[in-house]
């Protein structure tokens, strides 16, 4: 028995969010992690931008603020250059990391470039801007898991049951309409 969320439906929701916004040129931020949950948001979120006929390039890091930051502010000039103006994170502490070196720079999010994450962390509504996330209700999944577990002991569990939580996107400051890029 499993409990697991429905990424692709989030992944899918957060590519459809940018697309309305008109983002054409993505870049996501992958985690250096090879876990089957990555790849799974990655293609799906890749899925939906491309069937709309939007680039998206990659960049990696580790899941740390530091890294993503660092990343940041070496990439975003050749970034901006090629007309970036989303920036999909795998997880909202890489995109807190972007989110601190577009402050750094001066770049105004979400005026010249949205930002997502995914997860829905507890910082993720109170930092500046707060951050458009996909949400992966834990407590749910807890719950769900505890539930399952007890039937299990009490021998009333069919051990190959899966259990699939639903994501959503938490549309919040930190995406906005595409703007158009001035290459100066």
């Amino acid at each position: 028995m499993r409990v697991n969320f429905d990424l692709v439906e989030g992944a899918t929701a957060l590519g459809e969010h940018l697309v309305e916004l008109g983002h054409r040129s993505v870049i996501y931020l992958e985690a250096s992690t090879a876990s089957r949950t990555f790849a799974v948001r990655k293609e799906a979120l890749r899925r939906t931008l491309r069937k709309a006929g939007a680039t998206v390039a990659s960049a990696t890091t580790r899941i740390d603020v530091d890294e993503a930051r660092e990343a940041t502010l070496k990439h975003w000039d050749s970034w901006r250059t090629d007309g970036v103006t989303a920036i999909a994170c795998a997880t909202d502490f890489q995109a807190y990391g972007v989110l601190s070196a577009l402050h750094e720079m001066g770049v105004g999010v979400p005026e010249q470039v949205s930002v997502t994450g995914f997860d829905d962390l507890v910082l993720s509504p109170v930092i500046h801007p707060s951050l458009t996330s996909v949400r992966l209700p834990a407590g749910e999944m807890g719950a769900k898991g505890a539930t399952l577990l007890r039937a299990a002991v009490e021998g009333e569990a069919d051990l190959a049951h899966v259990e699939t939580i639903a994501t959503s996107v938490v549309v919040r400051n930190s995406t906005g309409p595409a703007a158009a890029l001035v290459i100066a």
